[in-house]
């Protein structure tokens, strides 16, 4: 996975543009879904995931994580500052 520990880098500004307007998911045609089971979901339901950011302090179950990351169609790390910059739910454990 590739490190990502620039709040200014372009996916991250994405990633939150997304959670903010959601105007910008619909011209995107993209959501983000923020939890390991809610992903897991998405992923059994037939969801393609585009891209899977991971901050590794925060796994709990690296199992799932890797087979999600396996599904991605790109997956990152991140630093825990980034992770808390993207994050909109403050109990998540995973993006």
């Amino acid at each position: 996975m590739e490190l990502i520990s620039s709040l200014q880098n372009s996916r991250i500004k994405n990633v939150i543009k997304l959670t903010e307007k959601p105007s910008e998911r619909r011209t995107q045609r993209l959501i983000v879904i923020e939890g390991l089971r809610e992903m897991t979901l998405a992923a059994r339901a037939g969801f393609r995931i585009d891209s899977l950011f991971v901050c590794p302090g925060k796994v709990r179950d690296r199992a799932g994580v890797e087979a999600l990351a396996d599904a991605a169609v790109t997956a990152f790390e991140v630093t825990p500052p980034v992770f808390g910059k993207m994050a909109f739910t403050a109990k998540t454990w995973m993006v």
